[in-house]
């Protein structure tokens, strides 16, 4: 069985295809980590069918938290407004179609809270806007190595 989740990169022109699990370039997760054993076509379909169907997203950075189960990773919120909530709950109900299983479901849906974690090296700030243009479906375990992620498609949405 596969693991994917969905993001968008806060600098996608930075992106290299591949990277360390440990270095994750700055991003803001659209949905969380999830498994299927649907083909990875079928993914790539209902991920582009979701981004081809929405236009660009404005979203404005908030407070800072701590997510995690000791709280101990630093993210900066997103204000959670309509257009970012309608494009998660699209994109959930598109892969759950797949019959996908989340690793954490109480993140999803009514638990969504969109977020950008701080990286060592860089982050956003409060009161910056940030427009979503492109996400990214990212494997989680490339060839089986849980070390590493792939980008393995991106998407623009509709500009319109």
């Amino acid at each position: 069985m596969q693991k994917y989740l969905v993001v968008s990169f806060i600098n996608p022109e930075n992106v290299s295809d591949t990277f360390s699990a440990a270095n994750w370039p700055l991003h803001c997760t659209l949905l969380p980590n999830f498994s299927t054993e649907a083909s990875l076509e079928g993914v790539i379909q209902a991920v582009n069918k979701v981004a081809t169907s929405h236009q660009q997203i404005i979203v404005e950075i908030g407070d800072e938290a701590l997510f995690g189960p000791d709280a101990n990773f630093p993210v900066s919120l997103v204000l959670p407004t309509r257009q970012i909530l309608e494009f998660h709950a699209s994109l959930a109900s598109r892969l759950e179609a797949l019959h996908i299983t989340y690793d954490n479901p109480q993140f999803v849906h009514e638990g969504y809270r969109p977020h950008i974690t701080i990286q060592e090296n860089t982050r956003v700030n409060q009161g910056d806007f940030l427009t979503i243009k492109v996400i990214s479906l990212v494997d989680m375990m490339p060839d089986g190595d849980t070390t590493r992620r792939k980008v393995i498609k991106s998407f623009e949405l509709s500009h319109d």
